[in-house]
């Protein structure tokens, strides 16, 4: 997901692709970490939370995506 989707996407489902775990659902996007490497780069990463179980997931926006069902998904 890109940053500039993240704002929208706040307290709606996503979908989060994980293959090398085996992990491919849904989860709701709750929030967005900003932090900086020692190099002085910075990257984001998705704080979600699993409906099922309540447990949160910190994960790179690389691998967020938008739900298909959204109506903006393509644009």
């Amino acid at each position: 997901m890109d940053i500039s989707r993240v704002k929208y996407n706040l307290g709606k489902d996503v979908q989060l692709k994980l293959p090398r775990h085996y992990v491919d659902g849904k989860f709701l996007l709750s929030g967005c970490i900003i932090r900086k490497k020692p190099t002085g780069e910075f990257f984001y990463q998705a704080e979600l939370i699993d409906k099922k179980s309540g447990s949160t997931i910190i994960a790179s926006l690389g691998d967020i995506f938008e739900n298909d069902s959204s109506p903006t998904v393509g644009k």
